[in-house]
């Protein structure tokens, strides 16, 4: 049964029944065995979920100063070698092959740039965070401030779409713990204890 246990899984136990050799009611305990068995059975051994949350930007102190910097290992690591760039770019080859390697690497450059951009959008939010939330960060969570996102984008000149966006789903890690960066705003400030 078990040699082809695909006719078991498409139901053709006629088949089946032919191959192995066993009566009608012997195919039925072999397939009732087979059905109590678990299918996964390294899962006995997990110990739940492993997800460790990395956070995107990291806010320390140092004497009087607040500093924010984004967690380089959560950020996508893009280059385009201008070396292998001068040597594609040097090949003979048809019109059509050229227009595809330029719009690949202008492609490819054009991405970097957004990356970089999300970078300083996503450093500046969370920077003017920091600015209008000191008190929460130097005394404690009783001091967090009630805060709209239209406050943060008219300091730092963004649409309220962008500081949400940006602050969707990104973790910031402070001396007071790690917090989702959609907390210091007032919709969410009863969810933080």
């Amino acid at each position: 049964i078990i040699d082809n246990i695909e006719l078991l899984g498409n139901g053709n136990l006629k088949s089946l029944q032919k191959i192995s050799g066993l009566n009608d009611e012997n195919l039925k305990k072999q397939i009732k065995l087979i059905r109590s068995l678990n299918p996964k059975p390294g899962t006995v051994y997990d110990e739940g979920s492993h997800n460790i949350a990395h956070p995107d930007v990291i806010v320390t102190k140092s004497k009087d100063n607040w500093n924010v910097e984004l967690n380089n290992s959560t950020l996508p690591k893009i280059c385009v070698n201008e070396s292998y760039v001068k040597e594609i770019e040097s090949l003979q080859c048809k019109e059509s092959d050229k227009k595809y390697i330029s719009e690949s690497l202008n492609s490819a450059r054009w991405l970097i740039k957004a990356i970089e951009q999300r970078n300083i959008t996503t450093l500046k939010i969370s920077s003017e965070i920091i600015n209008q939330q000191k008190e929460f960060f130097e005394k404690g969570k009783k001091y967090l401030k009630p805060m709209i996102l239209k406050d943060v984008a008219k300091k730092i000149n963004m649409h309220e779409s962008t500081v949400s966006r940006v602050t969707s789903e990104k973790l910031m890690l402070t001396p007071l713990g790690m917090f989702e960066m959609k907390i210091f705003f007032s919709a969410s400030i009863n969810s933080i204890n």
